[in-house]
């Protein structure tokens, strides 16, 4: 007796196995046509951030921090971070001027009798009002004045523009290509 070889015998095996699997599946083979008028699934929007408003008698670092994760707010105007200011700065509080993405692990700390929160980490890059990315692998430094408005801690003095995490910004901003028609 002789055996076929391995290859003849696989392919046997697997062509059994084929018919064993199609057969214990079933096919319809009538049915009444329906019409989908409409797909359900929703509309491509974008995942927005829910950023939390300042807790009472949070410290001047944490209103720092909730500032800066405020920031990543897509809503028009960015009403939440706005909270973190004096009502003054909060009226006048330019957040359109650019942004400034920095990784997310920061240092804050809380120096001097005027208390004035300083805040430093590594700064990835900038986006002017055009919408313009611009690289900049640095040291990141700010300092922002804090003043008691109704026995709580905001912020007297922030800087033009925003402050957004690398996570945030990745997820939140999208790169496009731009071409101009040379005439």
């Amino acid at each position: 007796m002789t055996r076929r070889p391995w290859p003849v015998r696989l392919a046997v095996s697997a062509a059994i196995l084929g018919l064993l699997i199609s057969g214990c599946s079933t096919v319809p083979t009538a049915s009444a046509p329906v019409a989908i008028t409409q797909v359900s699934g929703g509309v491509d929007e974008p995942v927005g951030v829910e950023p939390l408003s300042p807790e009472s008698g949070a410290s001047p670092e944490e209103i720092v921090r909730g500032f800066i994760e405020s920031s990543a707010s897509t809503v028009q105007g960015r009403p939440v971070s706005r909270e973190y200011l004096t009502a003054q700065q909060a009226e006048t509080w330019d957040d359109t001027a650019s942004i400034t993405v920095i990784e997310p692990e920061l240092s804050a700390v809380t120096s001097g009798p005027d208390t004035v929160v300083r805040v430093t980490g590594q700064l990835v890059g900038t986006v002017d009002r055009a919408g313009i990315f611009t690289p900049q692998i640095d040291e990141f430094s700010i300092e922002l004045r804090m003043v008691q408005e109704n026995e709580q801690w905001r912020i007297a003095g922030p800087t033009t523009g925003i402050y957004i995490t690398r996570t945030d910004f990745v997820s939140a901003y999208e790169q496009r290509d731009i071409y101009f028609l040379d005439g």
